[in-house]
Protein backbone atom coordinates (compact mmCIF):
# COMPACT_ATOMS: atom_id res chain seq x y z
CA UNK A 1 0.00 0.00 0.00
CA UNK A 2 1.35 3.69 -1.21
CA UNK A 3 1.98 5.86 1.56
CA UNK A 4 -0.73 8.49 0.01
CA UNK A 5 -3.77 5.49 0.60
CA UNK A 6 -2.06 4.57 4.12
CA UNK A 7 -2.29 8.04 5.51
CA UNK A 8 -5.98 8.57 3.56
CA UNK A 9 -6.99 5.32 5.02
CA UNK A 10 -5.55 6.65 8.14
CA UNK A 11 -7.13 9.83 8.56
CA UNK A 12 -10.55 7.69 7.85
CA UNK A 13 -10.42 5.63 10.81
CA UNK A 14 -9.22 8.52 12.79
CA UNK A 15 -12.19 8.06 15.56
CA UNK A 16 -12.62 11.72 17.35
CA UNK A 17 -15.83 12.69 19.02
CA UNK A 18 -18.96 11.94 17.19
CA UNK A 19 -20.51 15.06 15.40
CA UNK A 20 -24.20 15.46 16.44
CA UNK A 21 -26.17 15.31 13.48
CA UNK A 22 -26.63 18.57 11.67
CA UNK A 23 -30.11 19.57 10.26
CA UNK A 24 -30.87 18.68 6.98
CA UNK A 25 -28.06 16.18 7.24
CA UNK A 26 -30.76 12.72 7.82
CA UNK A 27 -32.19 13.46 4.33
CA UNK A 28 -28.61 12.99 2.71
CA UNK A 29 -27.98 10.09 5.04
CA UNK A 30 -30.72 8.40 4.26
CA UNK A 31 -30.07 8.89 0.33
CA UNK A 32 -26.88 7.57 0.71
CA UNK A 33 -27.92 4.49 2.31
CA UNK A 34 -30.66 4.22 -0.22
CA UNK A 35 -27.85 4.15 -2.71
CA UNK A 36 -25.53 1.83 -1.27
CA UNK A 37 -28.30 -0.58 -0.54
CA UNK A 38 -29.71 -0.83 -3.99
CA UNK A 39 -26.07 -1.42 -4.95
CA UNK A 40 -25.21 -4.14 -2.67
CA UNK A 41 -28.51 -5.61 -3.52
CA UNK A 42 -27.46 -5.21 -7.33
CA UNK A 43 -24.01 -6.92 -6.41
CA UNK A 44 -25.68 -10.00 -4.56
CA UNK A 45 -28.41 -10.54 -7.30
CA UNK A 46 -27.48 -13.62 -8.90
CA UNK A 47 -28.66 -14.86 -5.64
CA UNK A 48 -32.01 -14.94 -6.70
CA UNK A 49 -31.48 -17.77 -8.84
CA UNK A 50 -30.66 -20.34 -5.95
CA UNK A 51 -34.41 -21.72 -5.76
CA UNK A 52 -35.33 -23.30 -2.34
CA UNK A 53 -33.19 -25.33 -0.33
CA UNK A 54 -33.04 -27.34 2.63
CA UNK A 55 -35.78 -26.08 5.48
CA UNK A 56 -37.60 -24.23 2.39
CA UNK A 57 -39.10 -27.56 0.99
CA UNK A 58 -40.47 -28.54 4.35
CA UNK A 59 -42.62 -25.10 4.64
CA UNK A 60 -43.82 -25.58 0.94
CA UNK A 61 -45.34 -28.84 2.64
CA UNK A 62 -46.33 -27.01 5.77
CA UNK A 63 -48.16 -24.45 3.22
CA UNK A 64 -49.60 -27.04 1.04
CA UNK A 65 -50.65 -29.25 3.56
CA UNK A 66 -48.31 -32.21 2.89
CA UNK A 67 -46.25 -31.77 5.90
CA UNK A 68 -47.12 -33.98 8.99
CA UNK A 69 -48.86 -31.75 11.61
CA UNK A 70 -51.29 -29.03 11.17
CA UNK A 71 -51.83 -25.22 12.02
CA UNK A 72 -48.56 -24.49 10.61
CA UNK A 73 -49.85 -21.24 8.62
CA UNK A 74 -48.91 -18.13 9.33
CA UNK A 75 -46.99 -18.27 12.47
CA UNK A 76 -45.56 -21.65 12.76
CA UNK A 77 -43.67 -22.55 9.97
CA UNK A 78 -40.33 -23.11 11.57
CA UNK A 79 -41.87 -25.95 14.16
CA UNK A 80 -40.09 -28.87 11.85
CA UNK A 81 -40.64 -31.22 14.42
CA UNK A 82 -42.47 -32.29 17.36
CA UNK A 83 -41.91 -35.16 19.68
CA UNK A 84 -44.31 -37.45 20.90
CA UNK A 85 -46.70 -39.27 18.38
CA UNK A 86 -46.43 -36.97 15.54
CA UNK A 87 -42.68 -38.17 15.49
CA UNK A 88 -44.07 -42.02 14.15
CA UNK A 89 -46.06 -39.75 11.32
CA UNK A 90 -42.63 -37.84 10.42
CA UNK A 91 -40.34 -40.76 10.15
CA UNK A 92 -43.13 -42.78 7.93
CA UNK A 93 -43.69 -40.19 5.71
CA UNK A 94 -39.94 -39.68 5.38
CA UNK A 95 -39.80 -36.03 6.75
CA UNK A 96 -37.31 -37.65 9.82
CA UNK A 97 -34.77 -40.46 9.33
CA UNK A 98 -36.23 -43.89 10.34
CA UNK A 99 -33.54 -43.82 13.09
CA UNK A 100 -34.61 -40.98 14.71
CA UNK A 101 -35.37 -40.59 19.22
CA UNK A 102 -39.19 -40.43 19.29
CA UNK A 103 -37.85 -37.30 21.87
CA UNK A 104 -36.47 -35.44 18.80
CA UNK A 105 -37.85 -31.83 18.90
CA UNK A 106 -36.66 -28.99 17.21
CA UNK A 107 -39.26 -25.96 16.94
CA UNK A 108 -38.58 -22.04 16.81
CA UNK A 109 -40.64 -19.59 17.67
CA UNK A 110 -40.09 -17.11 14.33
CA UNK A 111 -44.09 -15.97 13.99
CA UNK A 112 -43.03 -12.87 11.95
CA UNK A 113 -40.45 -14.34 9.68
CA UNK A 114 -43.06 -17.54 9.07
CA UNK A 115 -46.30 -14.26 8.25
CA UNK A 116 -43.38 -13.43 5.74
CA UNK A 117 -43.09 -16.31 4.04
CA UNK A 118 -46.38 -17.17 4.44
CA UNK A 119 -46.75 -14.15 2.17
CA UNK A 120 -44.53 -15.35 -0.31
CA UNK A 121 -46.21 -18.81 -0.74
CA UNK A 122 -49.68 -17.21 -0.83
CA UNK A 123 -49.35 -14.04 -2.98
CA UNK A 124 -46.71 -15.49 -5.47
CA UNK A 125 -47.13 -19.78 -5.26
CA UNK A 126 -44.36 -21.38 -6.79
CA UNK A 127 -42.40 -18.60 -8.13
CA UNK A 128 -38.71 -18.71 -5.54
CA UNK A 129 -37.15 -15.86 -7.60
CA UNK A 130 -39.71 -13.92 -6.72
CA UNK A 131 -39.41 -14.61 -2.72
CA UNK A 132 -35.46 -14.35 -3.17
CA UNK A 133 -36.20 -11.04 -4.43
CA UNK A 134 -38.62 -10.59 -1.00
CA UNK A 135 -35.04 -11.35 0.98
CA UNK A 136 -33.66 -9.23 -1.17
CA UNK A 137 -35.01 -6.24 -0.07
CA UNK A 138 -34.84 -7.39 3.74
CA UNK A 139 -31.04 -7.43 2.76
CA UNK A 140 -31.38 -3.31 1.75
CA UNK A 141 -34.20 -2.27 4.64
CA UNK A 142 -31.26 -3.95 6.91
CA UNK A 143 -28.46 -1.91 5.67
CA UNK A 144 -30.25 1.18 5.71
CA UNK A 145 -31.16 0.17 9.62
CA UNK A 146 -27.55 -0.39 10.35
CA UNK A 147 -26.68 2.60 8.50
CA UNK A 148 -28.93 5.01 10.97
CA UNK A 149 -27.48 3.23 14.02
CA UNK A 150 -24.24 3.76 13.03
CA UNK A 151 -24.21 7.15 12.15
CA UNK A 152 -25.34 7.60 15.89
CA UNK A 153 -22.67 5.84 17.52
CA UNK A 154 -20.08 6.97 14.96
CA UNK A 155 -18.43 10.10 12.95
CA UNK A 156 -19.48 10.51 9.24
CA UNK A 157 -16.84 9.01 7.78
CA UNK A 158 -16.26 6.28 10.12
CA UNK A 159 -20.02 5.53 9.70
CA UNK A 160 -19.79 5.04 6.36
CA UNK A 161 -16.77 3.12 6.00
CA UNK A 162 -18.96 0.58 8.80
CA UNK A 163 -22.04 0.27 6.63
CA UNK A 164 -19.88 0.04 3.48
CA UNK A 165 -17.87 -2.96 5.23
CA UNK A 166 -21.50 -4.46 6.55
CA UNK A 167 -22.92 -4.04 3.07
CA UNK A 168 -19.69 -6.31 1.78
CA UNK A 169 -20.20 -8.73 4.77
CA UNK A 170 -19.65 -12.47 3.59
CA UNK A 171 -22.05 -13.76 6.79
CA UNK A 172 -25.26 -12.31 4.37
CA UNK A 173 -24.31 -15.35 1.87
CA UNK A 174 -26.58 -17.46 4.09
CA UNK A 175 -29.80 -15.46 4.48
CA UNK A 176 -29.81 -14.12 0.69
CA UNK A 177 -29.35 -17.84 -0.54
CA UNK A 178 -31.67 -19.69 1.92
CA UNK A 179 -35.12 -18.30 2.36
CA UNK A 180 -35.78 -19.95 5.75
CA UNK A 181 -32.81 -18.15 6.89
CA UNK A 182 -34.63 -14.67 5.74
CA UNK A 183 -35.33 -14.22 9.61
CA UNK A 184 -31.74 -13.24 10.49
CA UNK A 185 -32.09 -10.06 7.60
CA UNK A 186 -35.55 -9.20 9.71
CA UNK A 187 -34.43 -9.44 12.65
CA UNK A 188 -31.17 -7.07 11.64
CA UNK A 189 -33.61 -4.69 10.42
CA UNK A 190 -36.14 -4.33 13.50
CA UNK A 191 -33.29 -4.59 15.87
CA UNK A 192 -30.81 -1.78 14.80
CA UNK A 193 -33.45 0.50 14.02
CA UNK A 194 -34.42 0.15 18.03
CA UNK A 195 -30.67 0.37 18.97
CA UNK A 196 -31.23 3.80 16.70
CA UNK A 197 -34.21 4.79 18.86
CA UNK A 198 -32.38 3.77 22.35
CA UNK A 199 -29.78 5.92 21.69
CA UNK A 200 -31.71 8.66 20.41
CA UNK A 201 -33.86 9.45 23.51
CA UNK A 202 -30.68 7.82 25.78
CA UNK A 203 -28.59 10.71 24.08
CA UNK A 204 -30.55 13.03 21.81
CA UNK A 205 -28.69 15.42 19.38
CA UNK A 206 -30.14 19.25 18.98
CA UNK A 207 -31.66 17.48 15.67
CA UNK A 208 -33.38 14.80 17.46
CA UNK A 209 -37.51 14.91 16.99
CA UNK A 210 -39.35 15.89 20.10
CA UNK A 211 -41.44 12.97 19.45
CA UNK A 212 -39.08 10.60 20.15
CA UNK A 213 -37.41 12.12 22.89
CA UNK A 214 -41.05 12.03 24.60
CA UNK A 215 -41.87 8.69 23.11
CA UNK A 216 -38.51 7.03 22.69
CA UNK A 217 -38.91 4.10 25.15
CA UNK A 218 -42.12 3.24 23.64
CA UNK A 219 -41.10 3.05 20.25
CA UNK A 220 -38.09 1.25 21.15
CA UNK A 221 -40.38 -1.38 22.54
CA UNK A 222 -42.79 -1.73 19.75
CA UNK A 223 -39.09 -1.89 17.23
CA UNK A 224 -37.76 -4.57 19.97
CA UNK A 225 -41.03 -6.81 19.55
CA UNK A 226 -40.80 -6.56 16.13
CA UNK A 227 -37.12 -7.71 16.16
CA UNK A 228 -37.76 -10.47 18.39
CA UNK A 229 -40.81 -12.06 16.58
CA UNK A 230 -38.62 -12.26 13.79
CA UNK A 231 -36.47 -15.15 16.01
CA UNK A 232 -34.08 -15.54 18.57
CA UNK A 233 -31.31 -13.88 16.87
CA UNK A 234 -32.89 -10.43 17.87
CA UNK A 235 -31.35 -11.58 20.95
CA UNK A 236 -28.03 -10.21 20.21
CA UNK A 237 -29.80 -6.50 20.55
CA UNK A 238 -30.40 -7.03 24.04
CA UNK A 239 -26.73 -7.39 24.85
CA UNK A 240 -25.80 -4.33 22.79
CA UNK A 241 -27.79 -2.09 24.91
CA UNK A 242 -26.94 -4.04 27.59
CA UNK A 243 -23.26 -2.97 26.89
CA UNK A 244 -23.80 0.70 25.62
CA UNK A 245 -25.65 1.02 29.31
CA UNK A 246 -22.85 -0.43 31.00
CA UNK A 247 -19.78 1.28 29.13
CA UNK A 248 -21.28 4.98 28.11
CA UNK A 249 -24.27 4.80 29.83
CA UNK A 250 -22.91 6.95 33.09
CA UNK A 251 -21.22 9.46 30.92
CA UNK A 252 -23.52 12.27 32.17
CA UNK A 253 -23.25 10.66 35.68
CA UNK A 254 -26.47 8.66 35.62
CA UNK A 255 -26.97 6.26 38.50
CA UNK A 256 -27.32 2.61 38.09
CA UNK A 257 -30.87 2.19 38.79
CA UNK A 258 -31.73 4.90 35.71
CA UNK A 259 -29.33 2.98 33.53
CA UNK A 260 -31.25 -0.42 34.32
CA UNK A 261 -34.21 1.06 33.76
CA UNK A 262 -33.53 2.32 30.37
CA UNK A 263 -32.96 -1.42 29.14
CA UNK A 264 -36.43 -2.23 30.12
CA UNK A 265 -38.05 -1.50 26.55
CA UNK A 266 -35.87 -4.25 25.45
CA UNK A 267 -35.98 -6.40 28.24
CA UNK A 268 -40.01 -6.63 28.58
CA UNK A 269 -40.55 -7.73 25.03
CA UNK A 270 -37.57 -10.24 24.73
CA UNK A 271 -38.76 -11.79 28.47
CA UNK A 272 -42.34 -11.73 26.99
CA UNK A 273 -40.97 -13.92 23.98
CA UNK A 274 -38.54 -16.41 25.95
CA UNK A 275 -42.14 -16.66 28.44
CA UNK A 276 -44.24 -18.05 25.44
CA UNK A 277 -41.27 -19.84 23.83
CA UNK A 278 -41.02 -22.23 26.85
CA UNK A 279 -44.93 -21.97 27.77
CA UNK A 280 -46.15 -23.73 24.43
CA UNK A 281 -43.26 -25.61 24.22
CA UNK A 282 -40.82 -24.13 21.46
CA UNK A 283 -37.39 -25.46 21.93
CA UNK A 284 -34.38 -28.00 20.75
CA UNK A 285 -33.88 -31.57 21.80
CA UNK A 286 -31.40 -33.95 20.34
CA UNK A 287 -30.16 -31.99 17.63
CA UNK A 288 -26.67 -31.30 16.03
CA UNK A 289 -27.39 -27.79 14.68
CA UNK A 290 -29.12 -26.03 17.58
CA UNK A 291 -28.34 -26.18 21.62
CA UNK A 292 -31.16 -25.26 23.84
CA UNK A 293 -29.98 -23.43 26.97
CA UNK A 294 -33.61 -23.61 28.40
CA UNK A 295 -33.64 -27.60 28.20
CA UNK A 296 -30.31 -28.33 28.75
CA UNK A 297 -27.99 -25.40 29.90
CA UNK A 298 -24.63 -27.78 30.51
CA UNK A 299 -24.80 -29.31 27.17
CA UNK A 300 -25.19 -25.73 25.97
CA UNK A 301 -22.56 -23.99 28.10
CA UNK A 302 -20.29 -27.26 26.59
CA UNK A 303 -20.95 -26.13 22.96
CA UNK A 304 -20.22 -22.22 23.73
CA UNK A 305 -16.69 -22.95 24.98
CA UNK A 306 -16.03 -25.12 21.40
CA UNK A 307 -18.11 -22.22 18.74
CA UNK A 308 -17.27 -19.01 20.70
CA UNK A 309 -13.71 -19.31 19.89
CA UNK A 310 -14.53 -20.02 16.21
CA UNK A 311 -16.41 -17.78 15.61
CA UNK A 312 -14.06 -15.19 17.28
CA UNK A 313 -11.87 -16.92 14.71
CA UNK A 314 -13.71 -16.62 11.81
CA UNK A 315 -14.43 -12.64 12.73
CA UNK A 316 -11.14 -11.38 13.26
CA UNK A 317 -8.87 -13.83 10.89
CA UNK A 318 -11.49 -15.06 8.29
CA UNK A 319 -10.96 -18.77 9.63
CA UNK A 320 -13.85 -20.54 8.64
CA UNK A 321 -16.42 -21.26 11.55
CA UNK A 322 -18.23 -24.24 10.05
CA UNK A 323 -16.92 -27.36 8.06
CA UNK A 324 -19.57 -26.06 5.30
CA UNK A 325 -17.17 -22.70 4.44
CA UNK A 326 -14.53 -24.36 4.47
CA UNK A 327 -16.09 -26.22 1.22
CA UNK A 328 -17.04 -22.73 -0.02
CA UNK A 329 -13.89 -21.61 0.59
CA UNK A 330 -11.86 -20.67 -2.93
CA UNK A 331 -9.59 -23.05 -2.12
CA UNK A 332 -11.73 -26.11 -2.51
CA UNK A 333 -13.35 -24.57 -5.56
CA UNK A 334 -9.79 -24.28 -7.34
CA UNK A 335 -9.05 -27.84 -5.83
CA UNK A 336 -12.23 -29.15 -7.49
CA UNK A 337 -11.87 -27.65 -10.54
CA UNK A 338 -8.31 -28.96 -10.57
CA UNK A 339 -9.30 -32.52 -10.18
CA UNK A 340 -12.46 -33.05 -11.66
CA UNK A 341 -13.43 -33.03 -15.14
CA UNK A 342 -15.79 -30.63 -16.72
CA UNK A 343 -18.22 -33.34 -17.07
CA UNK A 344 -17.86 -35.49 -13.83
CA UNK A 345 -19.22 -39.17 -13.30
CA UNK A 346 -19.87 -41.04 -9.96
CA UNK A 347 -16.27 -42.57 -10.60
CA UNK A 348 -14.88 -39.64 -10.80
CA UNK A 349 -15.24 -38.53 -7.72
CA UNK A 350 -14.30 -42.25 -6.25
CA UNK A 351 -11.17 -41.96 -8.19
CA UNK A 352 -10.12 -38.37 -6.84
Amino acid sequence: MSASATSFLGRLLEIGPREPEAEGERRRWTIALLILAALAILLRWHATAIGPMSDDYMQYGMVAGLFPGEHYVPFDLYAFLRRGPLMIEHVEKGTAPWWSEPELHGTVLRPLSSLMLTIDHLLLPKNPWAWHVHSQLWFGAAIVSFGFCARRLLGRKVAMLAVLLFALEAGVVSPLGWLANRCVLICATFGFLALRVHLSWRRPDPSTPAWVRRHGPLIEGVLMGLCISGGEYGLAIVVYVFAWELLAGGEDGESWGTRAKATLPVLVPTLAYLVVHKAIGYGTLGADVYADPFHSPLGWAKWALIRMPKLVAGAFWSVPAATIHVFRHPAAIWWHDLTVPPRPTADDYHHM
